[in-house]
């Protein structure tokens, strides 16, 4: 009988210690599940829409993987839609979110996902982009380094992305940053409006037309304006012309190459790349060929509003020896090597970079830091009217010429107008 009992009892032992086993592994069971959407997004405009993940079992400080789906039910993957772009936050709590982004490009219409989290899946859920309207259009404002832009239309909110219908009356405004400067409002896309009361104003309004509208607000470093320097009754910029329409941010800075009568800017750096009007890289290819024109024209002017190309009797003014000196100082640091012209009697002086220069076949650097080059907007009588006047000058020398190819790419240096 003591036998039978002892059996018992370890049987009992046993049973006990397989049903404890059983509890813990339930408590440990890895689980993610993601919320609705949260957030409106409309086509056309771009936004943003977040969708919440609880994990249970899982250790903080874990990031998730978004996969898309062609269907709610899952049961074919998908590529990512185009237009959207998502972020996934870490763990914390057994806590994330996921952030939705979706441009103005993005169609209307559900699309499915899910997280996984440490291989632990979750539910599909369901991003919506919901159809514009009938008889909206979109208005965008395209941000850009050193401040934020908004729209609004009388009453609203405002933000980067609005909805209106035609004839409404749209306002911009733009907040700029320490350091920058606001310089005039652009249409980014195709079409063209008119802003009130120009396009130069940090709030302007313009009228919706039947189109989408996307716009955008120049804005550049402070260093890009120049109160220019008077010398011979001339005032000249302080700083070579960089991007079209901006200063250099230092007198020392070579800026951009030009190619006369042509507002495509060349780096003075390889490997070459062109800069157009926006300030955006250009798929621009070097031209080895002469812009036609007795003179630089307005439309292809490089320099900042209220500026200009020189012409060959303005450089004539700065070169004149008898009122102005010119001195080749020496490159130091990361500053190349040029020339201060000081008029004698004030002792007002600008410093103008030996920026070197492109060639004409092949746009190769040539003589940087060695030879200063500065197209004026004159044309030149040699070459069958294919070349320009330019300053040009060395440690040696420094002369007023205009027998080579206006195809050259070289610098610019503006006057006031």
């Amino acid at each position: 009988m003591r036998k039978f009992l002892k059996i018992l009892a370890i049987t009992t032992a046993a049973f006990l210690i397989t049903v404890t086993s059983a509890c813990v592994d339930n408590k440990t069971e890895k689980a993610v599940t993601i919320s609705a959407q949260s957030g409106t997004l409309t086509e056309g405009i771009a936004g943003e829409a977040t969708f919440a993940v609880t994990a249970a079992n899982i250790a903080d400080g874990l990031e998730g993987t978004i996969l898309w789906y062609g269907s709610a039910d899952g049961t074919n993957v998908a590529e990512q839609p185009a237009g959207i772009t998502h972020s996934v936050s870490s763990l914390s709590a057994g806590k994330s979110t996921v952030t939705i982004v979706a441009g103005t490009d993005v169609e209307a219409g559900n699309y499915y996902f899910n997280i996984t989290i440490d291989g632990a899946a979750s539910n599909i859920t369901t991003l919506t982009i919901g159809e514009l309207a009938q008889g909206y259009y979109t208005v965008t404002v395209e941000q850009t380094e050193g401040g934020e832009a908004t729209a609004c239309i009388e009453g609203d909110t405002p933000a980067a992305s609005v909805q209106a219908t035609e004839g409404a009356q749209i306002t911009l405004n733009v907040m700029v940053e320490e350091g920058y400067r606001f310089k005039k409002w652009m249409v980014a896309g195709e079409g063209s409006i008119t802003f009130h009361p120009y396009s130069e104003a940090a709030e302007a309004t313009f009228t919706m037309p039947a189109a989408n509208v996307i716009v955008k607000a120049q804005i550049a470093s402070e260093s890009a304006y120049d109160e220019g320097i008077l010398i011979s009754g001339i005032v000249w910029a302080t700083r070579n012309v960089s991007m079209p329409g901006l200063f250099a941010d230092k007198p020392a800075d070579p800026g951009l190459f030009y190619q006369w009568n042509r507002i495509t800017g060349w780096s003075h750096t390889d490997p070459i790349a062109a800069y157009g009007i926006d300030g955006e890289i250009s798929d621009a290819q070097w031209s080895a060929t002469n812009a036609e024109g007795t003179k630089w024209a307005s439309e292809n002017d490089p320099c900042p509003e209220g500026w200009r190309v020189p012409t060959l009797v303005e450089f004539g003014r700065l070169y004149d020896d008898r009122h102005v000196t010119a001195r080749w100082v020496s490159a130091t640091g990361e500053s190349m090597g040029g020339k201060t012209f000081t008029e004698n009697s004030s002792g007002e002086s600008i410093f103008i970079p030996a920026a070197g220069r492109r060639t004409m076949n092949t746009g190769e650097l040539s003589l940087v830091g060695y030879e200063g080059f500065y197209w004026s907007a004159t044309e030149s009588n040699t070459l069958d009217h294919a070349g320009a006047w330019f300053l040009d000058f060395t440690s040696s020398k420094t002369v007023i010429q205009g027998e080579l190819m206006r195809g050259l790419g070289q610098s610019v240096r503006c006057v006031a107008e």
